[in-house]
């Protein structure tokens, strides 16, 4: 096992997903506003088509996870923060282990209850 002050200090972010619906809705957009009595219609019209089925035939990008190294050990970002810093580390841990909707708390700290834990950790 891993002394917890040593283990290696990771962020997890969530990198949303990303389509094209706000591209598509632009090119019908321009496709509404082009003005049929203008010289260049077709030519126009021709291109806002094939740039609206080159956006609908691209594949949407899912959302995914991204852990990044800090390059600290927890241990040694515990001891540069203060207090409020401390409760705010302690009350991310009691959360990371703890969601709303779980049949049955999955941590507990001294006795608590997860919300319980997280309620005096505010109020201290």
């Amino acid at each position: 096992m891993i002394a917890p002050g040593r283990s290696k200090r990771t962020i997890t972010t969530v990198v949303p997903g990303h389509g094209f619906e706000d591209e598509i809705a632009e090119v019908k957009r321009d496709i509404r506003d082009l003005d049929p009595e203008h010289d260049d219609y077709d030519d126009r019209l021709a291109q806002k088509r094939a740039e609206l089925a080159r956006l609908k035939a691209l594949p949407a990008t899912a959302p995914r996870v991204e852990t990044v190294g800090t390059g600290q050990t927890v241990g040694q970002y515990w001891n540069q923060q203060d207090a409020a810093g401390e409760r705010a580390m302690l009350r991310g841990l009691v959360e990371a282990y703890y969601r709303p909707g779980w049949d049955a708390p999955r941590f507990t700290s001294g006795g608590l209850t997860p919300p319980e834990a997280v309620q005096q950790l505010a109020a201290s």
